[in-house]
């Protein structure tokens, strides 16, 4: 049976284990997740939707915000998103998504070549320094959204590094982790040599008052 969005927009909880999609559910569940206000919880783990958006030509937003996503879930996600070439934009913020998850959104940054958005919460060092050997690789991703998460100076450093070889991408959001001064200050040094970023948003920080103004002037710099 079809997927019947009048139904599922009173879900909390939708469960697709074991559950086959036909033609056209995938629009319907992805106007679910785009329009509902009581879903608490999104079951993937069999990898159905995932294997849809793999499948999709029109899709070019996702957004799967606050949705309980593990990692076993963004497993399948991520593996679909290597093969889809038609979502920009994807939003995974607020979900249960830890290193390890944040291991499989590396891989396919390291080969998708589409998307131009994203943005990942909850994770800390381990998943930034391996977002940073993704961003090596990668020059369409255009806006990294890393906020609310629990990146320090490590993971800090990692991903300003990447910047010297990255040509892709013009905003940073790191607002709101770990930061201190050296992970803010190896920012300043990467952007002096990167002339494409032009927005890097560090505050929430633990970054003392006088490096965080410096990084916001050092764009461009002669």
């Amino acid at each position: 049976m079809k997927l019947n969005y009048g139904e599922l927009i009173k879900q909390k909880v939708i469960n697709l284990h074991n559950k086959d999609l036909y033609a056209g559910d995938l629009h319907v569940l992805y106007q679910v997740i785009a329009h509902s206000t009581v879903l608490k919880e999104l079951t993937l783990t069999d990898g159905k939707l995932a294997n849809a958006i793999a499948k999709n030509k029109t899709l070019k937003r996702l957004s799967l915000s606050c949705k309980n996503i593990n990692d076993e879930e963004i497993k399948h996600l991520a593996n679909a998103l290597k093969e889809n070439n038609t979502v920009k934009k994807l939003y995974l913020n607020s979900n249960l998504i830890g290193d390890e998850g944040s291991k499989y959104v590396a891989e396919m940054l390291a080969v998708n070549q589409t998307l131009q958005t994203i943005g990942l919460s909850l994770f800390g060092n381990k998943g930034a320094v391996k977002l940073a050997d993704a961003l090596k690789k990668n020059n369409t991703l255009l806006r990294l959204d890393l906020g609310y998460n629990n990146i320090s100076d490590q993971g800090a450093q990692s991903i300003a590094t990447s910047l010297v070889v990255n040509t892709g991408i013009q905003e940073i959001w790191l607002n709101n982790n770990k930061i201190g001064d050296q992970g803010a200050v190896k920012f300043v040094e990467a952007l002096q040599s990167n002339r494409r970023v032009e927005t890097l948003e560090l505050d929430g920080n633990d970054i003392s008052e006088d490096v965080l103004v410096g990084s916001k002037h050092c764009f461009h710099l002669s």
